[in-house]
């Protein structure tokens, strides 16, 4: 037992680790295109923070114990964990640099979620690359993440893509202007 990972847990050997850095150094050279800034943050959050938006069930979240200063949580995603890190350290800083909206930003980090009932030893770690466009929004700002996820696309030579937008606010706001 000691010899193998925790169920849900696996290792990377060389060439999928070269395979990893490939799509992450294709994906960085997008990024950086589109002036997108690299962000690294906490890999544990509070609870509470992970919680905050609505968007995280928190049966996924993989949490420690702290009973003197409260629960923690592995991130499962990165939003929280960037917009917590907005707040408190880019908005809390004197650098009119850090001030200025909107901010681009991008990672590149391992996120875990716990899985659902039923699916015992199934991938709780994952290596998650993705942006974040903060201070702006509606139709410019939904125009450009989606260019730059073709623009991504398309650098990964992927041939022959298609985009399906499931959510209806978004695809509202792109078909807006036309009658």
């Amino acid at each position: 037992m000691i010899h193998q990972p925790p169920p849900g847990a696996r290792d990377l050997l060389p060439l999928e680790v070269t395979q990893k850095r490939w799509i992450a150094n294709h994906l960085q050279q997008v990024f950086h295109r589109w002036s997108y800034h690299r962000i690294i943050t906490s890999t544990l959050e509070w609870l509470d923070t992970l919680m905050a938006g609505g968007a995280v069930e928190r049966s996924t979240v993989i949490q420690l114990h702290d009973a003197e200063e409260g629960t923690l949580g592995l991130r499962p995603e990165l939003t929280a964990s960037i917009a917590r890190a907005m707040v408190s350290r880019i908005a809390g800083s004197n650098s009119e640099a850090c001030l200025s909206l909107p901010q681009r930003l991008y990672y590149n980090a391992n996120v875990f979620r716990r899985p659902t009932i039923g699916n015992h030893g199934r991938q709780l770690e994952f290596y998650q690359s993705g942006v974040e466009l903060l201070g702006v929004g509606g139709l410019l700002a939904d125009g450009e993440i989606l260019l730059l996820l073709a623009d991504c696309l398309n650098n990964l030579g992927l041939q022959q893509w298609h985009l399906i937008l499931g959510e209806a606010r978004l695809t509202r706001s792109l078909l807006s202007p036309f009658p």
